[in-house]
């Protein structure tokens, strides 16, 4: 049991990091070069890479979910888990939806863009600041 324990926080804290350093480099895009951050969303107008993008979430929220409990706000964290899990599922069973939900965001004029970059940053602020784990990191 200790090894799948040791094992997970390997995949968490990495995967962790990983989500926030891209969302919090997506808000800067957003905000600084919309039309940049246009380009670089349109390699998600393809399902294998929405399905790609599903597999990522799907297991950032399936190790939310399994860590909560040594989280600073369990319940918040699981919450935050199961629904990062169902978005990472609804990805790879329907990525066209994720593709049409794509193609209306591309649409929003720049100023709305900017102003939407918010929401990455407070998703990346918030993933980093609750799903943290008091004194785990991968070489402890």
């Amino acid at each position: 049991m200790q090894t799948i324990s040791s094992l997970l926080v390997w995949l968490y804290v990495p995967l962790l990091a990983l989500m926030v350093g891209v969302l919090a480099l997506l808000g800067a895009l957003a905000l600084l070069a919309p039309g940049g951050f246009k380009r670089m969303a349109r390699v998600f107008l393809r399902p294998g890479a929405v399905r790609v993008l599903g597999v990522f979430t799907l297991l950032v929220g399936a190790e939310l979910f399994v860590q909560a409990p040594q989280g600073v706000f369990p319940i918040f964290v699981k919450a935050l888990g199961v629904l990062l899990f169902i978005a990472g599922g609804i990805r790879i069973v329907l990525p066209n939806l994720s593709i049409i939900l794509l193609e209306k965001w591309l649409a929003l004029s720049d100023r709305r863009l900017r102003l939407m970059s918010v929401l990455f940053w407070g998703m990346a602020c918030l993933l980093y600041f609750v799903g943290r784990i008091p004194g785990v990191t991968p070489t402890g």
